[in-house]
C-alpha cells in the first residue's frame, strides 16, 4: 500500500482519510502535491497558503480546498494544529478542480475535528459515512478578504518571498539587476510584463501582505506599520486600503471574531 510521502497516511480506498498533525513554528512541510485532493482547518492560527499562483492567509474561521495534483505550501507563523482531510479523486462534486475557500461554523469546525481524529478502521462504517455526507452537505464558499499572486518568474517570485519575510527591502531596482545580470530597465520590463507594477508599487504590495498574518494574529496596527517601514499608521492604513480593498482593523477584527470560543 502506498504511503503519501509528506502527510504520511497509508492511501487506499477510503473516498475520505483524515489526519491531524501539530506543527511547531520551525516546522513546516515544504512544497508538495498530493495524488488525493486536501481539505485543511487550521483552528488556533492563521494559515499561510501558496497554490495556483497566488497567497492568501486564512482567518481561523476559514479552510481551503487543494484540488489533487496542485503543487501547494501551507506555513504558519506561529505553532498551529492542522486538520487534514484527503479526499479521492471523484468524491464529491462539491468540491472541484480549482482552490476553494469554505467558511468554518462551529459544526463544521465539530465535524473536521472528528472526521481529522477517527480511527482509521471507522472508514466505510455506515456512521462514519453518514458523517462524510454531512460535512460535505454543510460546506459553504467563501470569499478571500485579500490575495497577492505569486510571479510565474522564479527570479521575481525568489524576490518576493524575501521581501515577505522581511529581508532585502532596501535594495533598489538597480541592485536587484546587478544580482540578476540585467540593465535596470530590463528588469522592470520583466516586472511591469510579469505584475502590471512598478517595481517600487510590486514591493509596496508585497510587503503590505506581509501584515496579513500579524494582523490577524492581533498586533496592533502601529506596529504592523512599523515592521513595514510606515512613519504612521494613518499612512500604513491608506496604503493598505488602497491595495487590498479591506482596512487592516477590519482583517484584525476577522482573525479575532473567527477564533474559536468567541
Amino acid at each position: 500500500m502506498q504511503v503519501d510521502p509528506v502527510a504520511g497516511y497509508e492511501d487506499g480506498a477510503a473516498r475520505l482519510i483524515g489526519l491531524s498533525t501539530r506543527f511547531e513554528t520551525a516546522r513546516q512541510p515544504p512544497p508538495h502535491r498530493h495524488r488525493r485532493g486536501q481539505f485543511t482547518y487550521c483552528p488556533d492560527a492563521p494559515l499561510l497558503v501558496q497554490a495556483a499562483e497566488r497567497f492568501v492567509v486564512l482567518g481561523p474561521g476559514e479552510a481551503i480546498w487543494i484540488p489533487g495534483g496542485l503543487p501547494h505550501a501551507l506555513s504558519a507563523r506561529s505553532a498551529r494544529t492542522a486538520h487534514n482531510l484527503y479526499v479521492e479523486p471523484g468524491a464529491t462534486v462539491l468540491l472541484g478542480d480549482r482552490p476553494m475557500l469554505f467558511r468554518i461554523g462551529g459544526l463544521e469546525r465539530e465535524l473536521v475535528h472528528t472526521l481529522a481524529s477517527s480511527d482509521r478502521r471507522a472508514s466505510g462504517q455506515p456512521a462514519h459515512e453518514r458523517l462524510i455526507d454531512v460535512f460535505f452537505d454543510r460546506l459553504r464558499p467563501a470569499r478571500p478578504v485579500a490575495t497577492l499572486a505569486i510571479p510565474a518568474d522564479p527570479a521575481l517570485a525568489a524576490m518576493q518571498r524575501q521581501w515577505h519575510a522581511g529581508e532585502e527591502r532596501l535594495l533598489e531596482l538597480s541592485d536587484w539587476a546587478n544580482r540578476l545580470a540585467l540593465s535596470p530597465r530590463s528588469l522592470q520590463r520583466r516586472i511591469t510584463a510579469t505584475t502590471g507594477l512598478s517595481f517600487r508599487a510590486w514591493r509596496q504590495r508585497v510587503v503590505l501582505a506581509a501584515g496579513f498574518d500579524p494582523l490577524m494574529r492581533g498586533l496592533p496596527v502601529k506596529v504592523v506599520a512599523a515592521d513595514a517601514g510606515y512613519g504612521s499608521a494613518s499612512a500604513f492604513v491608506s496604503a493598505f486600503r488602497k491595495a487590498f480593498g479591506v482596512t487592516p482593523g477590519a482583517l484584525a477584527e476577522k482573525g479575532a471574531t473567527e477564533r474559536p470560543g468567541r
